[in-house]
């Protein structure tokens, strides 16, 4: 079964505002990151029980990209 997927108006802010910084950084690059998170958005719908839960309330979750993920330290 396919899961519906929320995003928010400022998580679309965000996405836009960091696609248009990394096509800044190297052509194409805006573009790879906008398809790696419909990538991530699809294996959300298609499996949301392999992501981790952040707010049980409401059963949202984290599901991060593969290529753009930034590690903390």
């Amino acid at each position: 079964m396919i899961r519906r997927v929320i995003v928010r108006p400022l998580a679309v802010e965000d996405i836009t505002g960091a696609a248009t910084w990394y096509e800044a950084q190297s052509p194409g690059l805006g573009v790879d990151l906008t398809d790696e998170i419909i990538r991530a958005i699809r294996r959300a719908q298609e499996a949301p029980e392999l992501f981790r839960i952040l707010r049980p309330r409401d059963g949202m979750r984290r599901v991060l990209t593969e290529r753009f993920t930034i590690s903390k330290r």
